[in-house]
């Protein structure tokens, strides 16, 4: 009889652990080491410069920290710093490497944060690039799970990424619709446009227009969030390829977002899309 009661309490336990288990890979999208350090060859048009003694002495400081699994992404896995004010993006070279056209997208992606990296830090947060063959002394880095489940890494051969933490646009403008803050919105509209027109003077053009979820805010500061897609291409100014994006971005995407989430004010949203476009169609 004891020895049925042992045996009825071992199987319970193992089922509750492998419930957890289970909850626990569904609410990290499936996360694991192996499919961010599963090795790929570096092709030199995704290298850029190393990073300099204070920038490694930084990286070092900053991954003493836990991170903590924040979000999933097509490309990433995202874990968030416990200090808040950081995220490491991991590759999730698993999903790349089974995409049909892998060779295609893997090259688009490094090249967009490549890009990035070498023109456009100030504007995307970006504080680290890290490539495999930039040294190996960094520390273990520790990931942990929203369960409390904890993972230890060597970063020194991975490919990831370190950014300052954001709030998504998406959720920004949700809030200050929420409040009838059109005035807010319009700033932070005004504050983005600003950013992508700096970008386009870079050369730089994001070939995926979604503002909504690929930028965001720390304070009232924009920063593009998603650098995947970014292009460097001198010639978009003398083409005219800037004003047309700026278009699409502005009444293929944002205004009938916009006018989709709070109807009640679409005219008065439709004005202030309006108004912002208005100000820089013919500013560069």
């Amino acid at each position: 009889m004891e020895t049925k009661k042992i045996i009825t309490a071992i199987c319970a336990t193992a089922l509750v652990l492998g419930g957890v288990y289970v909850a626990d890979q569904w609410i990290t999208g499936g996360f694991s080491i192996i499919h961010v350090s599963d090795p790929i060859s570096i092709k030199p048009e995704w290298m850029v410069p190393g990073p300099s003694q204070e920038e490694r002495e930084l990286l070092k400081r900053l991954l003493t920290q836990e991170f903590t699994y924040l979000d999933k992404g097509n490309q990433t896995y995202v874990f968030e710093s416990a200090d808040g004010k950081y995220v490491i993006k991991l590759f999730n070279f698993d999903t790349l490497k089974n995409h049909p056209k892998k060779d295609w997208k893997m090259d688009r992606l490094f090249l967009g944060y490549r890009n990035a990296f070498l023109y456009d830090r100030d504007h995307t947060g970006l504080i680290v690039y890290h490539l495999p063959g930039f040294g190996g002394d960094l520390p273990k880095l520790t990931l942990r799970s929203g369960w409390g489940f904890s993972q230890t890494v060597d970063p020194n051969s991975l490919v990831f990424v370190v950014q300052q933490k954001a709030r998504v646009t998406r959720t920004v403008f949700l809030e200050l619709l929420k409040k009838h803050d059109l005035q807010a919105l319009e700033a932070r509209i005004d504050a983005l446009i600003v950013l992508y027109l700096s970008e386009y003077r870079r050369g730089l053009i994001d070939q995926d227009r979604n503002l909504i979820h690929n930028t965001g805010f720390v304070g009232t500061i924009p920063l593009r969030l998603d650098v995947g897609k970014l292009q460097h291409d001198p010639q978009i100014i003398a083409d005219g390829r800037w004003r047309e994006d700026l278009q699409k971005i502005m009444y293929d995407r944002l205004k009938p977002w916009l006018q989709k989430q709070d109807p009640s004010q679409a005219e008065e949203i439709g004005a202030l899309v309006d108004k912002v476009y208005l100000k820089y169609k013919n500013s560069i």
